[in-house]
């Protein structure tokens, strides 16, 4: 487009004027597809038919490695074809080549069905490695939209023996039926590719392009909701608080009014939609809209007045409790049977869900009620509400019939000294079961929360700077958010101790070769050998399925990692 082509050739100039840099020219990245030739890495619900991890993975590099060059960086691939390369050759390809930065791409996959979302991986905390995981994992979150697994840390080996900073992305579960789909689709792997390259872009503070190679630019839509009972679309004249929603069979969005009557969607994929316009106290309106490419799209809507008072109104999302995913927009029910019962008088009201799993109850009395929400092939649900005046929310999730009812655990760590809260705590819970672990930090407030963990017995170790790591056993019971706080003990320190040796003192469960202090800048030579688990087997110093079974991975082949939100 030549309005494109104007546009980037101006910010161009003003980036380049004001001292920033506007491409990534000069910068040399390695790509590495995860797997390929005879090691297809995890194959997909349809067993060994393709495609598998490893072509998934080699499509979305090669479309990374195009938006990669396009923005004039100097690309390295591991891989180019369905081809295998070992792991310490893929090691040696990026040291050799002194490439700026590693990005390892791979798809997960676990013995559970149920599992799914994206997490990012770097070698260890601190440092470019985990800067450059929390950009690919946020980019990956924000552009295909799955459960946010959070980035971690583990020994894999090309992101702990690559001399750069490293990161390794598991964009989402070929185990899982709805993530196989989605990612066997054309624009989930452009959008795949796409969030890496804006990662990158935003790693190196550069602004990317503007959706390289992805069609048409998204478009706006807005207006004014007035009262047509009133009048016209005037000052004065507007509401307020109306609930808007846009909508076709691909895609939902919305919205509420402002204080001057205006709502906005911004980001909207083009196309043709049906705009809807609710508010208690007026008769829901609908009209038909157009969004156009790159443009602003006007559609102010006038709802006249029902005679209803408005007293009070219900809404909320129906979603699938079972995914893991919670209330998100591609994880909620359409045409779900919703009723609200009042329990005073038993008078019942029945809406249906609608396209975007939205329900609303309008001119309500306050009180007490009980809303039970139900669907063919789900499990009905009842819950408890309290109805005031205004607005009130009841999202509710339901579980698919013969699902798992998952369980979650939270808990508060203090210092036992000071009853202060622990800030940045690693808390980490292990399955006595399968053996895998989970990790999450407490935050500000010293709270830490596992959530849609599968019920079973496990072993939690809360470890702190300063403090003694502690470690208890839990049981987390289906459908229930299980309490454990933990009180840390102050670490005893050299000065108090009575070790008089001027010799280093080596860290608990950490021997004097340990690398774990290491930075981006301070890897170990590419002939070290690794050390594995007692019960792995080694090939030339390359890993194994089993590498790293002792972290619940097996990332190298089956890409299954320890799973939290399913």
């Amino acid at each position: 487009m030549r309005i494109r082509s104007i546009t980037y050739t101006l910010f161009a100039l003003l980036l380049l004027t004001s001292g920033l840099s506007a491409t990534l020219s000069g910068k040399k990245i390695c790509v590495d597809p995860g797997h390929g030739g005879s090691d297809p890495g995890a194959t997909g619900i349809n067993g060994s038919t393709l495609p598998d991890e490893a072509d998934l993975v080699l499509d979305i590099d090669q479309r990374f490695s195009s938006m990669l060059t396009a923005d004039s960086a100097t690309v390295i691939m591991t891989r180019n074809d369905d081809v295998e390369i070992s792991l310490d050759n893929r090691v040696a390809i990026a040291n050799d080549n002194s490439v700026n930065i590693f990005v390892s791409t791979h798809l997960n996959s676990y013995s559970d069905p149920a599992a799914n979302g994206t997490e990012t991986y770097a070698y260890q905390a601190g440092g470019n490695g985990e800067t450059l995981a929390t950009k690919i994992q946020n980019e990956l979150i924000d552009h295909v939209g799955r459960f946010n697994r959070g980035v971690k840390f583990a020994g894999y080996y090309v992101i702990k023996y690559t001399n750069m900073p490293a990161a390794l992305s598991e964009g989402l579960f070929v185990s899982n039926t709805a993530e196989f789909n989605l990612i066997s689709q054309s624009d989930t792997r452009q959008e795949h590719a796409l969030a890496l390259y804006h990662a990158v872009c935003s790693y190196y503070g550069v602004t990317p392009m503007d959706d390289p190679g992805t069609g048409e630019d998204p478009g706006n839509v807005k207006g004014f909701v007035y009262n047509a009972t009133k009048g016209e679309n005037v000052e004065g004249n507007r509401i307020a608080g109306a609930d808007c929603n846009l909508s076709n069979t691909e895609n939902s969005y919305d919205a509420v009014s402002s204080s001057t009557g205006l709502f906005s969607f911004t980001n909207v994929v083009p196309g043709d939609y049906t705009l809807t316009i609710e508010k208690t106290g007026f008769t829901t309106a609908s009209k038909s809209v157009t969004v156009t490419s790159g443009a602003d799209t006007w559609a102010s809507t006038g709802i006249e007045e029902s005679g209803g008072s408005e007293t009070a109104w219900l809404k909320g999302f129906v979603f699938n409790e079972s995914t893991g995913l919670g209330n998100v927009a591609e994880n909620r029910i359409a045409d779900a049977v919703c009723v609200l019962k009042n329990k005073t008088t038993n008078a019942e009201v029945t809406v249906n869900s609608d396209a975007s799993g939205l329900f609303r109850f309008n001119d309500l009395e306050t009180g007490e009620y009980s809303l039970a929400i139900s669907k063919t092939g789900f499990t009905a649900r009842t819950v408890d509400i309290t109805i005031i005046a205004g607005e009130n929310w009841a999202s509710t999730g339901i579980f698919e019939e013969g699902a798992i009812e998952l369980g979650s655990l939270t808990g508060v760590i203090t210092s036992a000294d000071t009853s202060s809260p622990v800030e940045n705590a690693l808390c980490v819970l292990t399955s006595k079961t399968s053996g895998d672990p989970f990790s999450v930090n407490s935050d500000g407030t010293g709270t830490y929360i596992f959530e849609n963990m599968a019920a079973g017995d496990y072993s939690l170790t809360v470890k702190a700077s300063g403090f003694n790591d502690w470690t208890g056993d839990i049981t987390i019971v289906s459908g229930v958010q299980s309490v454990k706080d933990v009180e840390l003990e102050t670490a005893e320190t050299a000065e108090d101790s009575d070790i008089t040796s001027d010799s280093e003192i080596t860290p608990d469960n950490e021997t004097e070769d340990s690398d774990s202090s290491m930075t981006d800048n301070e890897q170990p030579d590419t002939d070290e050998t690794p050390v594995f688990p007692d019960d792995e087997t080694t090939d030339s110093g390359i890993t194994t399925d089993a590498d790293w079974a002792d972290i619940g991975i097996e990332e190298e082949t089956g890409c299954s990692c320890a799973v939290v939100g399913f």
